[in-house]
């Protein structure tokens, strides 16, 4: 019969899997007599013959070897699995009083946690390190006293016990890591600096915004000095200043280059992507340093990364020049003049996190003709080099409108334009949403009512009923604010007074007027309106939270960087998604807004701003 018949061998390893062969020559179960005839005993011999069965006599060798290890039962490795588990806190205290730690390690047990804890042994004895295990299973790990989740480059610390060797190996790693801090080795210095990056971050959970640039540089700073010349790569904020530094005085640069205190880029570098100084520069497209310093980056970008943006952005600086040798070395492109602002070119991949230095400009005024030959110029050796470019990113100012307008004969103001390189292909121009929140801020605040109120449509009107025209007023919110400093028991929406008094410096500053544009501070007007009558408040919450609802859309910059909110997933061309609904009513409530006639009701100072909004969702369209 079948089943008496052996076609493939199980055997079960030490670790506890389970490995079936098949075998090449079948063979009869042991005990087995072939017969032809069923039922019929009396034609089988009783007695079996001298001639030893097929299995002993010709056993292969791989089946020797799976017989000579003993086989185990078939959930050997469940077992061992259910045993390492660590279900309770006292689970892990039985295992490591059976096995203790090694004496780097100092255990300390208590009814709510078990510590594992190293103690520099310096004439005043301080925990290092200290590994401690909660009941209810959560692990954290701390170097003197910062949180971290990550030592060097390959040493992560989990969130959770559920191993009993997964926490000892993790103690004998830290020991090893621990250990190895004598030695010299360049991946140690990478693991150090790695280390050191990750305590920086960890100085403030909130840091203020000059604290959070000077964490950023000395992170980078530590980076580089571990990473070899010619493969040092440098962020944009740090090029940016290395930029404008190399302009402002190449003298300075050279002399803080060369004493070694800082990590800056070579001046070939710079020079790369600055403009060429001097009394008779060269044109830029005819340069042979133009572009080449983003022309090494290409490599590293496949087909669809290489699809990118190109923003311009204006930098004030300090009139200043500088004599060397012979001649003024340190002057704009105009040689009778001075720089006090540079022109930086970015370009910014729209399908990865690729964003880098094009080319820097110093010059003595903002015109719109050398800024529209630069953008020129910069697109077009973009896409020789084998960039994408799809549209040019810019403040409203009207400099850089200018020189937009003039990519069609004659100039003109709009939205798309015929493509430098190829004039088949659109090139969108897109103001920066950055500066449309800033500017309804600002607009806002330069109302010349008392209240300092607009009025606007309704966004959403009942069915059967005519828009209405709402106010939103700005003093409504500083009451707000005044009303609550003398109570005790405050919303926390966390608008500050320079937020709502700010001074001319402080209004270009977009940390402030996202204080006011926030989801909680419509929740708290709501509230402080009826408690104290507060003039305009719904209305004032509503347009506050049709701008915050805006920015959260337009300012995606991470596929996870919304998890808990809709608004702040990437925008995908669906209809059903909600995003895309909102903006289609936000056109129509923008060009209902352009339709009314407001000369009676005062100057808006979010409608011909917040037109501008309408280019990057065209440029979705």
């Amino acid at each position: 019969a079948e089943e008496d018949i052996i076609r493939e061998k199980t055997r079960v390893k030490k670790a506890g899997n389970v490995v079936v062969s098949k075998l090449s020559n079948p063979r009869l179960r042991p005990g087995t007599i072939p017969t032809k005839y069923l039922h019929c005993p009396d034609r089988v011999p009783g007695e079996t013959g001298a001639r030893e069965d097929p299995d002993t006599g010709q056993k292969l060798p791989e089946v020797d070897a799976m017989e000579a290890e003993p086989l185990g039962p078939v959930d050997t490795c469940a077992t061992e699995e259910e045993a390492d588990r660590i279900l309770t806190m006292s689970d892990l205290a039985d295992h490591v009083r059976n096995e203790p730690c090694s004496a780097f390690w100092l255990c300390i047990e208590s009814s709510e946690r078990i510590s594992f804890l190293h103690i520099a042994e310096d004439e005043a004895p301080w925990i290092k390190y200290s590994l401690v295990v909660k009941t209810d299973l959560t692990l954290t790990f701390h170097v003197v006293n910062t949180a971290v989740r990550k030592l060097g480059s390959s040493l992560y610390v989990p969130s959770v016990a559920r191993s009993k060797k997964e926490v000892m190996g993790l103690l004998r790693s830290i020991e090893d890591w621990d250990n190895d801090l004598n030695s010299s080795s360049q991946s140690l210095d990478k693991d150090l600096c790695k280390t050191i990056c990750v305590l920086l971050g960890k100085l403030s959970a909130k840091p203020t915004e000059d604290k959070a640039r000077a964490i950023q540089f000395f992170s980078e700073q530590l980076n580089l000095l571990t990473t070899k010349k010619e493969q040092r790569r440098y962020s944009v904020d740090f090029m940016v200043f290395s930029c404008i530094l190399f302009t402002i005085s190449p003298h300075a640069y050279k002399y803080i280059r060369c004493s070694g205190s800082i990590t800056l880029p070579h001046p070939m570098t710079i020079q790369s992507i600055c403009s060429s100084l001097g009394r008779s520069p060269q044109p830029e497209h005819q340069s042979a340093t133009f572009l080449s310093y983003v022309a090494k980056r290409i490599p590293d970008l496949d087909g669809q990364q290489r699809f990118i943006t190109v923003t311009v952005d204006e930098v004030h600086i300090e009139p200043y020049s500088e004599y060397k040798g012979v001649g003024v070395t340190d002057v704009p492109l105009a040689p009778t003049e001075v720089a006090n602002s540079v022109y930086v070119l970015m370009a910014q991949s729209l399908t990865c996190q690729f964003k880098e230095v094009v080319h820097v400009v110093p010059v003595q005024r903002a015109d719109a003709q050398l800024l529209h030959k630069l953008l020129r110029d910069a697109i077009c050796g973009l896409e020789k080099i084998g960039f994408r470019v799809a549209c040019v990113v810019s403040d409203g100012s009207s400099v850089n409108k200018k020189a937009m307008s003039h990519f069609t004969s004659p100039p003109t103001n709009g939205i798309v334009y015929p493509h430098p390189f190829d004039p088949a292909r659109p090139l969108f121009y897109v103001i920066d949403p950055v500066y449309i929140l800033k500017s309804v801020r600002n607009n806002w605040l330069d109302q010349s009512n008392d209240l300092l109120c607009f009025s606007f449509p309704e966004f959403q009107t009942e069915p059967m009923r005519a828009q209405r025209m709402l106010y939103a007023s700005f003093a409504t919110i500083r009451e707000a604010y005044n009303v609550e400093r003398t109570e005790q028991l405050r919303f926390r929406y966390n608008v500050s007074r320079e937020a709502l008094y700010p001074s001319i410096v402080d209004r270009q500053n977009t940390k402030l007027a996202l204080q006011v544009f926030k989801n909680s501070l419509p929740r708290a007007l709501r509230s402080l309106g009826v408690r104290h009558d507060l003039q305009s408040f719904k209305e004032t919450a509503s347009f506050i939270e049709i701008m915050v609802k805006w920015w959260k859309i337009v300012n995606v910059q991470a596929p996870g960087k919304g998890k808990r909110d809709q608004f702040q997933d990437p925008v995908l061309p669906s209809d059903d998604d909600p995003k895309v609904d909102f903006l289609y009513k936000f056109l129509d409530w923008l060009d209902d807004w352009k339709s009314k006639d407001l000369e009676q009701t005062g100057r808006s100072p979010a409608r011909p701003t917040l037109l501008s909004s309408r280019r990057p969702m065209h440029l979705w369209r």
